[in-house]
């Protein structure tokens, strides 16, 4: 069931973060505004949205004609594109590591509230499987907080490991990271 709430809440984090925050100073947090769900009761709770995407538009505005779905405009037509998506499976670098880390607490802030608690799981995520150079950043930032040049901003939070054991775990992947990325350049 949680990994069915992690699923919904990575859904919902692509959306504009335009939920209500409950945190003080919403301005300081990351994603603050996020919408997140505790559980699926919660789910249905949240307000209706509708997104207009290019398949709905297709099937209740579109016209046909032949093989190909067009929208008028004016005199002219607009044909709507036929895609085709794929899913493509790649690995993530560091999987063993990270997932470790995660699974652990490395990432994890002292909160009573879960949405702060968990904030730095979901941001490694998202940098993760975005691009080496995105997750080594996020990992500099996270081993340099609190207190260093390059730290989050936490305010009264703080991550439940300690700097020195999140660097010993963090400081040999961002080494690999910028070793790699030289080697790109």
């Amino acid at each position: 069931m949680q990994r069915l709430i992690e699923n919904i809440n990575n859904q919902l984090f692509l959306l504009p973060h335009t939920a209500e925050s409950h945190a003080l100073l919403p301005d300081y947090v990351d994603d603050a505004r996020a919408w997140k769900v505790g559980n699926a009761s919660e789910f249905v709770q949240l307000p209706v949205a509708s997104q207009l995407t290019t398949p709905h538009v297709a099937k209740y505005y579109g016209q046909q004609e032949g093989q190909d779905i067009y929208i008028k405009f004016g005199e002219n037509h607009r044909y709507i594109p036929k895609v085709k998506l794929h899913t493509i499976t790649f690995p993530l670098i560091f999987d063993t590591e990270l997932t470790e880390a995660i699974l652990n607490g490395c990432f994890d802030l002292t909160s009573r509230n879960s949405i702060f608690r968990e904030v730095f799981k979901r941001v490694v995520k998202i940098a993760w499987a975005s691009s080496p150079l995105s997750l080594q950043g996020v990992l500099e930032r996270v081993s340099d907080t609190p207190g260093g040049s390059n730290a989050y901003k936490l305010e009264k939070l703080q991550f439940t490991w300690s700097r020195q054991q999140r660097q010993s775990v963090l400081k040999p992947l961002i080494d690999k990271l910028k070793k790699s990325m030289k080697v790109l350049t």
